[in-house]
């Protein structure tokens, strides 16, 4: 984060400079100079590019750094979640986990032998009309 905070006072620095030296309206030599020279207008936009492509180097880093931080958010949630595991209170709900897992596949079996076997509200209530 050194980096970006490093080229953004850089950009800074190149704004005010610009400023300051040629765009300043109250010094009337900058007026003339910019009114007489040609190479004036290439050097702001020399600067300009210049600072474009450190603005285009900031938004690269801050892309970077968002991403390296949302990775190392990640690791440590699954560094919380290994060290859980390794709990009492983990190894039971992981115990408890395949057992609820175990009898989910078994209600799914039971229903799909009703089905198939046609024995699908064939219970001891019966309803008269």
């Amino acid at each position: 984060m050194e980096i970006v905070e490093l080229k953004k006072k850089h950009v800074a620095d190149i704004e005010d400079e610009i400023f300051v030296s040629y765009l300043n309206p109250t010094n009337p030599w900058n007026v003339l100079r910019r009114r007489f020279t040609c190479g004036l207008i290439n050097q702001i936009r020399s600067s300009h590019n210049n600072i474009s492509l450190i603005k285009q180097d900031i938004s690269t880093y801050e892309e970077i750094y968002s991403q390296l931080s949302n990775n190392l958010v990640n690791l440590q949630a699954i560094q919380q979640r290994i060290e859980f595991s390794k709990t009492f209170k983990g190894k039971y709900f992981h115990v408890l986990g395949h057992f609820f897992s175990l009898y989910c596949i078994w209600k799914i079996f039971i229903s799909l032998i009703n089905i198939v076997f046609d024995r699908v509200g064939k219970g001891k209530l019966k309803f008269y009309v």
